[in-house]
């Protein structure tokens, strides 16, 4: 089931990464790796961010900082098309933020995650989020149980495990040594891991990692590329 659409912009790997692993340009739905666009919760209150904070956020979008009235319109007239977490819900959504802004598209990608429906219902109850908060984009994406678009290409999967609207990837604890060496698992090309099967036995090893409780359950994600042009 889809998990909602995203526009970044890879970064290089960072340096506690395993060089040799990865690619040097990487990207997901985590919002420590991931430069995601638009940061709307940020932007809708620019007007309490200090200059510092404008200038770093800024360029993060791709737009000129002149435009940014226009942003904060446009984040409240789509809110509805704009899910707590830096998600869209749609990919034509996606699209239409990039052309209305006029975004190059060089080095931007637009991608969807989407959860197998054997881990819909954990994932549901252990991450939905307490009385007067509201849910995640992500976590009402997944409630829909609507499949990506069609004719996207698949990238592999990525393990997420969320809190609240906020997700880590099994690389932002540096899971991908101890997987290969351990499991005699390791990224394809692009980062991601190759087949549901072995995205379940790293997830599985993270959920009996060290890594932070919050975090768990983590699950595979499947990655798919869209067009970021109608």
């Amino acid at each position: 089931m889809a998990g909602g659409y995203f526009l970044a912009r890879p970064v290089p790997r960072p340096i506690y990464l395993t060089q040799g692993l990865l690619p040097d340009l990487i990207f997901s739905a985590s919002h420590c790796i991931g430069k995601l666009i638009p940061d709307n919760w940020t932007a809708l209150g620019w007007d309490q961010l200090d200059e510092k904070q404008r200038r770093k956020f800024v360029p993060e979008i791709g737009v000129d900082q002149t435009e940014i009235p226009e942003l904060i319109k446009w984040s409240n007239e789509h809110r509805e098309e704009l899910g707590w977490g830096n998600m869209f819900y749609s990919a034509d959504s996606a699209r239409s933020f990039v052309e209305h802004f006029k975004l190059s598209t060089q080095n931007l990608v637009l991608f969807s995650i989407g959860l197998h429906r054997k881990h819909v219902s954990l994932f549901l109850e252990e991450t939905r989020s307490p009385e007067g908060i509201v849910a995640s984009g992500v976590w009402l994406m997944v409630r829909k149980s609507i499949p990506p678009e069609a004719g996207g290409r698949s990238m592999g999967y990525d393990v997420l495990g969320y809190q609240l609207a906020w997700s880590h990837s099994w690389l932002c604890y540096s899971f991908e040594k101890d997987v290969n060496d351990r499991l005699g698992i390791r990224p394809n090309v692009h980062g991601f891991i190759e087949t549901f099967e072995d995205a379940e036995e790293v997830a599985e090893y993270a959920n009996n990692s060290d890594a932070p409780i919050e975090n768990k359950p983590w699950l595979p994600w499947l990655v798919t590329i869209h067009h970021t042009t109608r």
